[in-house]
């Protein structure tokens, strides 16, 4: 095992001020640790499948196992500095093998692997074996898991934070998590939102309907030309004029990158009975493509895998994402 140097200390963990209490499922969480399984993620395989979390102790003394299991820290440290550790790194080894022993099934433990976040609570019942290689073992509870409780969502790494995934960088074989980032992944874990992220998220939603509203005091020809900004700015060239005397689409568009091809009809405001004249005209004409229908107002059900409906809901969505909020404000100011 590889502890990492400067590693916070039982005593200091033991003085820090408790803040809020945590809890993932009905477990409260007293202590949180990421854990590098194996150089270079050589046990992690093996751990996740066998729901087991291992240690290595990086030493061919076999007194060490048996001084973890009397807790006799002070001679796992004199160990160390036999072997010629450094005083600091003798700590640190020592420090983080005690937490491993010393969990009562209050920790969480997470890990990555296969590009996902592993967690897990060790089972405080199962005594700690030694492994073959001057190591040990320890039972998980449950399992490792790489799924949030409430949706069962996988906690792909890529979805994660940056202060939880650089932990993946460490060097060291334990290293505890901020408070700032385990009140991060609680709430991940347990599938919810940080009322920080749900403010944001309720602001969001906030800003769509709002700039809905502005929206649907574009003029026709206004909202014509956001509709052509909207899919420019996705990638889609316009290779006619908006506007003019087809019957069936007011711009036809390509993507340049695969050369497909679509056609657009843009309506204020519309209802089905229009929607199905149009969608209509289309089949007796012949027409080939993907067809969207943008409209700002009014309500309509496509059952044709052809068109692709963007209404007010969606639209809100696609001008915000877009950048074109202060575009729509500008134009009715």
């Amino acid at each position: 095992m590889k502890p990492a140097v400067g590693a916070i200390g039982l005593c200091e963990r033991e003085s820090m001020e408790a803040t809020t209490r945590r809890q993932i499922g009905d477990i409260a969480i007293d202590n949180w640790n990421y854990i590098k399984l194996g150089v270079g993620g050589e046990w992690e395989r093996e751990c996740i499948e066998d729901g087991v979390i291992r240690i290595g102790f990086e030493t061919q003394d076999k007194e060490v196992f048996d001084a973890c299991l009397r807790r006799d820290w002070a001679s796992l440290r004199s160990i160390w500095l036999k072997e010629g550790k450094k005083p600091g790194t003798a700590t640190a080894f020592t420090n983080q093998t005690r937490q491993f022993f010393e969990d009562t099934g209050s920790t969480l433990w997470v890990t990555f692997y296969n590009r996902r976040l592993y967690w897990c609570f060790l089972d405080s019942d199962t005594l700690p074996w030694q492994s073959d290689t001057h190591g040990a073992y320890r039972r998980t509870r449950s399992g490792w898991s790489c799924e949030d409780l409430r949706y069962k969502r996988v906690l792909f790494k890529n979805s994660l934070s940056g202060m939880i995934t650089k932990k993946s960088m460490f060097l060291g074989t334990i290293c505890s998590l901020d408070e700032t980032a385990l009140d991060y992944l609680v709430h991940r874990i347990n599938g919810e939102l940080l009322p920080s992220v749900a403010d944001a998220s309720q602001k969001l939603t906030d800003l769509e309907l709002a700039i809905l509203k502005v929206i649907r005091l574009l003029l026709p020809e206004d909202f014509e030309l956001l509709v052509g900004l909207l899919f420019s700015t996705s990638g889609w060239r316009r290779v006619s004029a908006i506007g003019g005397n087809e019957k069936t689409t007011d711009m036809d568009l390509e993507l340049p990158i695969t050369g497909w091809k679509a056609f657009v009809q843009v309506k204020s405001a519309t209802n089905q009975q229009q929607f199905d004249d149009y969608l209509g005209k289309l089949e007796s004409e012949g027409t080939n493509g993907t067809m969207f229908y943008v409209y700002h107002s009014g309500t309509v059900v496509s059952g044709s895998s052809r068109v692709q409906l963007i209404g007010p809901g969606r639209l809100a969505k696609m001008v915000v994402n877009a950048g074109l909020t202060q575009w729509v404000i500008d134009k009715i100011s």
